[in-house]
C-alpha cells in the first residue's frame, strides 16, 4: 500500500513500531492500538478535512501524539 501511495504520488506516512510485526495484534497491543488511531487520523486529515490533527504535520512528537506512545 505504502509504495503504491508513493507512485502515485499521494500524501504518505511509514510508521515503525519496534517489537511489533507486520500487522500487530496480541504480541503488541499498544502499538496496535497507536497504529489504528494513527490511520483514522490519516483518513480524517486527507479525505474528510479535519487538518486538526497536527502529528501529521509536524511529525510525531509529544504532545501531539494521542498517546504517550512515541518512544517506540
Amino acid at each position: 500500500m505504502y509504495i503504491a501511495l508513493l507512485r502515485y504520488k499521494k500524501p504518505t506516512i511509514a510508521l515503525f513500531y519496534n517489537d511489533m510485526d507486520h500487522g500487530g495484534g496480541f504480541d503488541a497491543p499498544k502499538q496496535t492500538i497507536d497504529l489504528v488511531h494513527r490511520v483514522n487520523d490519516w483518513f480524517d486529515y486527507f479525505l474528510k478535512d479535519k487538518h486538526d490533527r497536527k502529528w501529521i504535520e509536524e511529525g510525531i512528537k509529544k504532545p501531539y501524539s494521542w498517546n504517550q506512545l512515541d518512544d517506540f
